[in-house]
Protein backbone atom coordinates (compact mmCIF):
# COMPACT_ATOMS: atom_id res chain seq x y z
CA UNK A 1 0.00 0.00 0.00
CA UNK A 2 2.86 2.37 0.83
CA UNK A 3 4.64 1.52 -2.40
CA UNK A 4 1.39 2.17 -4.28
CA UNK A 5 1.05 5.57 -2.58
CA UNK A 6 4.64 6.42 -3.54
CA UNK A 7 4.06 5.29 -7.11
CA UNK A 8 0.86 7.33 -7.33
CA UNK A 9 2.63 10.43 -5.98
CA UNK A 10 5.44 9.98 -8.49
CA UNK A 11 3.04 9.47 -11.37
CA UNK A 12 1.03 12.54 -10.42
CA UNK A 13 4.23 14.55 -9.99
CA UNK A 14 5.48 13.54 -13.42
CA UNK A 15 2.10 14.27 -14.99
CA UNK A 16 1.85 17.68 -13.36
CA UNK A 17 5.42 18.47 -14.38
CA UNK A 18 4.55 17.70 -17.97
CA UNK A 19 1.23 19.58 -17.88
CA UNK A 20 2.43 22.68 -16.04
CA UNK A 21 5.96 22.74 -17.48
CA UNK A 22 7.34 23.21 -13.96
CA UNK A 23 9.43 20.84 -11.89
CA UNK A 24 7.96 21.91 -8.55
CA UNK A 25 5.37 19.13 -8.57
CA UNK A 26 8.15 16.60 -9.11
CA UNK A 27 9.94 18.02 -6.06
CA UNK A 28 6.70 17.80 -4.06
CA UNK A 29 6.30 14.13 -5.00
CA UNK A 30 9.95 13.44 -4.10
CA UNK A 31 9.52 15.16 -0.74
CA UNK A 32 6.28 13.28 -0.05
CA UNK A 33 8.13 10.00 -0.57
CA UNK A 34 10.97 11.08 1.71
CA UNK A 35 8.65 12.36 4.44
CA UNK A 36 6.69 9.10 4.32
CA UNK A 37 9.89 7.10 4.72
CA UNK A 38 11.17 9.30 7.54
CA UNK A 39 7.86 9.03 9.37
CA UNK A 40 7.86 5.25 9.05
CA UNK A 41 11.41 4.96 10.38
CA UNK A 42 10.74 7.18 13.39
CA UNK A 43 7.40 5.49 14.02
CA UNK A 44 9.17 2.13 14.12
CA UNK A 45 11.96 3.35 16.38
CA UNK A 46 10.14 5.70 18.75
CA UNK A 47 6.46 4.75 18.59
CA UNK A 48 3.34 5.56 16.62
CA UNK A 49 2.92 8.99 18.20
CA UNK A 50 6.20 10.35 16.82
CA UNK A 51 5.90 9.36 13.15
CA UNK A 52 3.42 12.11 12.19
CA UNK A 53 5.29 14.61 14.37
CA UNK A 54 8.48 13.85 12.46
CA UNK A 55 6.75 14.45 9.13
CA UNK A 56 5.81 17.91 10.39
CA UNK A 57 9.19 18.74 11.93
CA UNK A 58 11.57 17.59 9.17
CA UNK A 59 10.67 20.36 6.69
CA UNK A 60 10.68 22.99 9.42
CA UNK A 61 14.10 21.93 10.71
CA UNK A 62 15.52 21.75 7.21
CA UNK A 63 14.26 25.24 6.47
CA UNK A 64 15.64 26.61 9.74
CA UNK A 65 19.13 25.08 9.76
CA UNK A 66 19.59 23.47 6.36
CA UNK A 67 21.16 26.24 4.30
CA UNK A 68 24.92 26.56 4.18
CA UNK A 69 27.24 29.25 2.87
CA UNK A 70 25.88 31.11 -0.13
CA UNK A 71 22.35 29.84 0.50
CA UNK A 72 23.11 26.36 -0.84
CA UNK A 73 21.46 23.46 1.02
CA UNK A 74 23.60 21.00 2.92
CA UNK A 75 23.61 17.45 1.49
CA UNK A 76 21.51 16.12 4.38
CA UNK A 77 18.69 18.58 3.70
CA UNK A 78 17.24 16.72 0.74
CA UNK A 79 13.89 18.59 0.77
CA UNK A 80 15.67 21.87 -0.03
CA UNK A 81 17.53 20.63 -3.10
CA UNK A 82 16.43 21.39 -6.65
CA UNK A 83 13.68 19.25 -8.12
CA UNK A 84 16.10 17.49 -10.48
CA UNK A 85 18.71 16.72 -7.81
CA UNK A 86 19.82 13.08 -8.01
CA UNK A 87 21.07 13.26 -4.41
CA UNK A 88 17.64 14.28 -3.12
CA UNK A 89 15.85 11.66 -5.22
CA UNK A 90 18.18 8.90 -4.04
CA UNK A 91 17.86 9.99 -0.42
CA UNK A 92 14.06 10.04 -0.51
CA UNK A 93 13.92 6.60 -2.15
CA UNK A 94 16.35 5.18 0.41
CA UNK A 95 14.29 6.64 3.25
CA UNK A 96 11.12 5.09 1.84
CA UNK A 97 12.80 1.71 1.33
CA UNK A 98 14.21 1.76 4.87
CA UNK A 99 10.84 2.78 6.31
CA UNK A 100 8.97 0.04 4.48
CA UNK A 101 11.62 -2.52 5.46
CA UNK A 102 11.47 -1.45 9.10
CA UNK A 103 7.71 -1.72 9.32
CA UNK A 104 7.27 -4.92 7.32
CA UNK A 105 10.42 -7.02 7.67
CA UNK A 106 11.73 -6.28 11.14
CA UNK A 107 10.13 -7.62 14.27
CA UNK A 108 7.75 -5.16 15.92
CA UNK A 109 9.25 -3.23 18.79
CA UNK A 110 7.44 -3.73 22.07
CA UNK A 111 7.07 -1.10 24.74
CA UNK A 112 9.01 -2.02 27.83
CA UNK A 113 6.53 -2.35 30.64
CA UNK A 114 7.39 -1.87 34.27
CA UNK A 115 6.63 -4.65 36.68
CA UNK A 116 3.60 -4.03 38.85
CA UNK A 117 4.44 -2.73 42.32
CA UNK A 118 4.22 -5.39 44.98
Amino acid sequence: MLAAAALLATTMGLGATYAADSSMSLAAARNFIGYLGTGLIVQYLAGHVYGPLTVALVPALCALIGLGPGGRPFPWTWPLHEATSPLAATTSLLLLAAGIAATTLLAPRRDVSRPAPV
